[in-house]
């Protein structure tokens, strides 16, 4: 035996079904704000055949989200983790080529981590940088940059002198030997740069560049060097 129900939307802005008189509630949720529905077996169903197609979720509330949506978002998730662990993955990769190429162009007393010193402190030829300053733009702490400047300085590669204007600090410049060297460095950056970006059209650097001060941007440091 079939009974006829109202439907009425719930004070948590969902919708469900009454019996006319008593208002006892038959089903908690419903996926359709049809009024004309039937029960039947217990069960909840459209009573128009052709609206039964377009609601497919058959019981899920209307203020749950579609599964397609959360699908959606699960995907979204999974790519953005993805991406993070592949951007790990490169960072990793080219610290080793690098490596190999200072290896390869008789630098290997020199680290990537080093290298990279070296190439900020070639960057600045009239104004010598300190080790706060060089931590900023490599986004490093002074105390790993301190560790790096310390070998290189060992090694012959940095000459420090005092900061005239902070006797606590030390001003960084590369040595004759780093720029005898020089070239041999550039050829190494270029050669990582040539494989890395091998493939790639101007247009594709320039959005990969872009998406990537984003994502630096979007972790609050977007105003570095």
């Amino acid at each position: 035996m079939m009974r006829q129900l109202r439907v009425a939307q719930s004070a948590h802005g969902g919708w469900r079904a009454t019996t006319p008189g008593t208002g006892a509630a038959v089903a908690p949720r419903l996926g359709c704000a049809k009024t004309d529905i039937r029960a039947r077996s217990g069960g909840v169903r459209c009573a128009t055949p052709h609206h039964q197609v377009a609601c497919p979720r058959g019981g899920r509330g209307l203020g749950s989200p579609p599964m397609s949506l959360s699908r959606t978002k699960l995907r979204q998730r999974r790519l953005q983790t993805e991406t993070y662990l592949e951007l790990s993955r490169i960072h990793r990769v080219m610290e080793a080529r690098v490596a190999e190429l200072l290896e390869e162009a008789g630098l290997g007393d020199i680290t990537p981590a080093q290298a990279a010193v070296l190439t900020h402190l070639f960057q600045e030829k009239e104004t010598p940088l300190t080790a706060r300053a060089l931590s900023r733009r490599l986004s490093l702490s002074e105390v790993t940059v301190g560790r790096f400047v310390r070998a290189l300085a060992k090694k012959g590669w940095v000459s420090r002198t005092v900061d005239p204007d902070d006797a606590r600090a030390y001003l960084l410049r590369p040595t004759r030997k780093a720029y005898r060297a020089l070239p041999k460095l550039i050829g190494v950056s270029n050669a990582l740069i040539d494989e890395a970006f091998s493939g790639f059209r101007i247009r594709d650097v320039q959005r990969l560049h872009d998406d990537l001060v984003q994502i630096r941007t979007n972790l609050g440091a977007g105003d570095e060097d």
